[in-house]
């Protein structure tokens, strides 16, 4: 499902009373502009994706956390772990905090596993606030 469709599917999929299941993807680093939030992710302030918190609380979907493990080669064994099964009672961002703690397991357990060739602090949080700040700072201007 392309991402700008993603939560139009989802919804059309409820409201028709279909069971489904959607895999997100979120190894990359958000934009400046989709930084909503930022945990502690392998000692960095890291901002992650909530697309999935949001969108599961619009339609009081479970969350879960897949797991991958290699036990060898051409072998993988998924486990789909838990985030919440009540998400619309779960406070903002808990379900992202985890997700980030347990992928952080998952890559000093397999580091192997991980792509590393990505950059995933290519934004760091001290630019974002200082961006905030310039966004601010602009936007009092224009109003004065």
């Amino acid at each position: 499902i392309p991402m700008k469709d993603t939560l139009r599917q989802i919804l059309t999929a409820k409201r028709d009373g279909k069971s489904m299941i959607v895999g997100f993807i979120a190894d990359q680093s958000p934009k400046w502009e989709a930084m909503h939030h930022w945990t502690t992710f392998l000692n960095h302030k890291t901002s992650f994706f909530i697309g999935t918190e949001k969108i599961g609380k619009k339609v009081d979907a479970a969350l879960f956390y897949v797991d991958v493990e290699r036990p060898s080669r051409g072998y993988y064994r998924l486990h789909a772990v838990p985030l919440t099964y009540d998400v619309r009672n779960t406070p903002d961002f808990e379900c992202t905090d985890r997700y980030a703690a347990l992928l952080e397991q998952a890559i000093r357990r397999e580091p192997h596993l991980w792509l590393w060739t990505h950059n995933r602090w290519k934004r760091t949080y001290e630019e974002w606030v200082e961006r905030q700040s310039d966004k601010a700072r602009s936007t009092v201007g224009a109003i004065s």
